[in-house]
């Protein structure tokens, strides 16, 4: 007889997505049946939500999940757990539906064990075309603006074997690419004497199949020579590196706590353009924090459009309590979503003018979808239909650049 059917739902960064396949993982096995389609929503007993606090915005699409599921599962019991759920647990926890708050080391020991494979969690469990694997958690960086640190603790890394025999049950699967996701990805290993680099010459050393491998975000000091010349190598890892710089300007930059300048950074923009001319550089913007008068933001918008970034992630400062920037005076910024809309603007460029470099080129990607597949270096384009299994690697044809999509053919 089938358990009780348990919806999981998620907001939030690529390590709450992956935390959230860890938690049907851990419904699965202690006897409930995942609700995923609209034929098992009126049957759903429990609704399990894994909330996002990195701004006020996230607290607020957080709750307004919550208050959804309620209104759509009236007799479910709501359990709430991830950042929000450990910053705010009281708001949460007022909130209709909800039943039961999971704290941080709670969560961490209910799915931190599980491990993708026959012996642990099946891989079924998740449900996209792309598999987000978590391979650590934690970061001793104290950047002021940022709460996220102050909850998830310091570094710890997934063992490298144990990685390697995750990879090989995801790729069993059927995935053709992983990405490897921790709240500071460049700093795994180092409460052992290890490295990123370490591991990623280990994956590349393995004869087993393995899926292609895409990096998240990286911090700007963890992005060694070492490191970049492994990615330019194998073909093996994504030429895709999203590494945030924040603010161009310095004073803003020591203000955040970051531990580099403009120089560097822009240094270790031309070591990856050399070593990977192919790659797709994301980053992360914030505008608007205290003290960013018109002359800070200036000097942001011309290090923005000087710096060959292809990707941006952009948003306005939101103070986040118990960090030190939430307490510095700030003076009043008129239009912050003017300068937050100013930065996405010149992004959008950017992204037209690197994929206009590839019309006509074939490139490696992952089939997201019938019509729809990512590229090596991520660009996601808009296909013919094609009959290729979901989540496998196929060669794209890029036929077409617009400043509102790609389009191509699968060859």
């Amino acid at each position: 007889m089938p358990g009780p059917k348990v919806l999981v739902a998620a907001t939030g960064c690529k390590l709450n997505q992956a935390e959230a396949d860890l938690w049907k993982a851990w419904f699965v096995q202690n006897g409930y049946e995942l609700a995923e389609d609209a034929r098992q929503e009126a049957s759903v007993k429990v609704c399990l939500v894994t909330t996002c606090t990195v701004t006020g915005r996230a607290d607020r699409s957080s709750v307004a999940l919550i208050r959804r599921l309620h209104r759509r599962y009236p007799d479910a019991k709501i359990k709430v757990t991830g950042c929000g759920a450990t910053r705010i647990p009281e708001r949460m926890a007022a909130l209709p539906g909800v039943t039961r708050i999971i704290g941080y080391e709670e969560k961490e020991n209910l799915i931190v064990p599980l491990r993708y494979g026959k012996d642990s969690c099946d891989v079924f469990v998740i449900s996209r075309n792309r598999a987000f694997l978590r391979v650590g958690e934690g970061c001793e960086r104290r950047c002021s603006y940022c709460v996220v640190s102050r909850i998830r603790g310091p570094v710890r890394s997934k063992p490298k074997e144990t990685i390697l025999e995750e990879l090989h049950a995801l790729h069993s699967e059927g995935f053709g690419e992983v990405v490897l996701v921790a709240l500071n990805l460049g700093l795994w290993g180092q409460e052992r004497g290890e490295s990123l680099t370490l591991l990623l010459k280990r994956i590349e050393q393995e004869e087993r199949g393995v899926p292609r491998i895409r990096l998240t975000s990286l911090e700007p000091d963890t992005v060694s020579d070492e490191l970049l010349g492994v990615l330019a190598t194998s073909p093996r890892f994504c030429p895709h590196l999203h590494i945030p710089l924040q603010s161009g300007d310095d004073r803003i930059l020591e203000q955040m706590n970051r531990p580099y300048r403009t120089k560097e950074f822009s240094r270790l923009m031309n070591k990856v353009t050399r070593m990977l001319p192919d790659a797709c550089i994301g980053t992360d913007i914030i505008t608007s924090t205290p003290g960013e008068d018109e002359e800070s933001f200036a000097r942001t918008l011309e290090f923005m459009r000087a710096m060959p970034f292809n990707h941006l992630h952009v948003f306005t400062y939101s103070a986040r309590p118990g960090t030190p920037m939430a307490n510095m005076s700030s003076k009043s910024v008129k239009t912050p979503r003017e300068r937050t809309k100013l930065l996405r603007a010149e992004g959008e460029r950017k992204s037209f003018e690197f994929r206009k470099r590839f019309q006509g080129k074939g490139r490696e990607a992952v089939l997201l979808s019938p019509t729809r597949a990512l590229t090596d270096n991520y660009i996601d384009v808009r296909i013919s239909h094609t009959s290729r299994p979901v989540r496998s690697l196929v060669d794209v044809k890029i036929t077409e650049v617009t400043p509102e999509g790609t389009i191509g053919i699968v060859k």
